[in-house]
């Protein structure tokens, strides 16, 4: 198998009321309100394939080697 890529793009969601705790019969306490920005997103692509097991992270075009680290320590 060759190499992949798989791309994800995540809107922001804003909670004005965020649901707090339960009362009988698990039933929220308070109905949650929140509203969806579509055009602030985040978007995540991943590029993987055989080969040596290196890890590089870009964030805003620029490679950020001390976070690559902390992705490799977790994999």
């Amino acid at each position: 198998m060759g190499s992949q890529t798989v791309t994800w793009r995540s809107p922001s969601n804003i909670a004005i009321v965020k649901y707090w705790g339960k009362k009988d019969q698990q039933i929220p306490r308070n109905p949650s309100l929140s509203f969806t920005l579509s055009n602030a997103f985040t978007e995540t692509t991943i590029n993987y394939g055989p080969g040596s097991g290196q890890v590089q992270f870009h964030f805003a075009g620029q490679e950020n080697p001390a976070f690559a680290q902390r992705i490799r320590s977790y994999l």
